[in-house]
């Protein structure tokens, strides 16, 4: 029997974000995190990350078992800034209905 990691699944607008802790640190599906922002992200995205924010891992993905490339927290943060648009960040949206005009 092959050894694999049942994730943590994430949703958000029907979408589907995949996620583990492995050593203490948070570790989320590459291909999850572009359809969040409404891309196509593959093994050539993650050339520009240090080698140890990508990893290949044996996961339980929609039922079956496949290796999934994972990319660390501190990975999907820098993959949010170079790939990150204004429309499909909910922060945003947040911070609007947080500033000075609801003070007041």
């Amino acid at each position: 029997m092959e050894s694999h990691y049942d994730p943590v699944v994430f949703t958000r607008h029907k979408l589907r974000l995949h996620a583990l802790i492995l050593e203490r640190q948070a570790w989320f599906c590459l291909r999850d995190l572009g359809r969040f922002l409404g891309m196509f992200f593959e093994e050539r995205i993650t050339r520009k990350l240090a080698p140890d924010q990508r990893r290949y891992v044996p996961l339980r993905y929609y039922d079956e078992i496949e290796d999934v490339l994972m990319v660390s927290k501190s990975a999907a943060y820098a993959l949010l800034i170079y790939h990150g648009h204004a429309s499909h960040d909910p922060n945003s949206q947040m911070a609007d209905l947080s500033g000075p005009a609801c003070a007041a």
